[in-house]
């Protein structure tokens, strides 16, 4: 795994008001990266509104999320965290789960960040289990996502499937 220390984002978001952490899913915490992953992170806790109020975030609407994730954008490119790439600019995704993305611009990993999603820790850590449970899922499962990335159809951003789809493919 790349040298990323989720503690060097929550730095980051130090002065934002935020009292969330920063917690890892996707390939990197299930051990099913490989050189072209992107690095997930989520962040669950609190957050303190314009007038001081602390709000949890599992409650915020996707509007209110889609709003703290630009005020975390703006944070992250003015304290130079994201690059600056004019053909890769951090970007907020509004989907059913928003979503920003950018590139760190020291490790130059693609980062996707969104709060609360504790069903992408779970999912993570259940991938991580079922390849310690047998040893082979992990060969199979890495063959299938190459498979599916070449055929175009592991690109869940354009409506294809997603790793845990492809997860319960091999699983089966």
């Amino acid at each position: 795994m790349p040298d990323f220390q989720p503690d060097r984002c929550s730095s980051q978001l130090a002065g934002m008001e935020c009292l969330a952490e920063v917690h890892v899913f996707g390939s990197f915490c299930s051990a099913m990266y490989h050189k072209g992953s992107d690095l997930d992170l989520t962040l669950m806790g609190r957050w303190r509104d314009r007038h001081g109020h602390p709000l949890d975030m599992h409650q915020l609407s996707p509007t209110d999320t889609a709003a703290m994730l630009y005020r975390i954008k703006h944070a992250l490119v003015n304290r130079r965290v994201a690059a600056a790439d004019p053909l890769n600019p951090p970007t907020v995704i509004n989907a059913r789960v928003p979503v920003l993305t950018y590139t760190d611009g020291v490790l130059g990993l693609h980062v996707d960040i969104t709060l609360c999603n504790h069903n992408g820790a779970f999912k993570s850590r259940f991938i991580w289990e079922l390849a310690q449970f047998d040893k082979r899922f992990e060969i199979v499962f890495r063959l299938v996502k190459l498979w599916a990335e070449g055929a175009g159809l592991n690109d869940p951003k354009n409506g294809t499937l997603n790793s845990w789809s492809l997860t319960q493919m091999v699983s089966t």
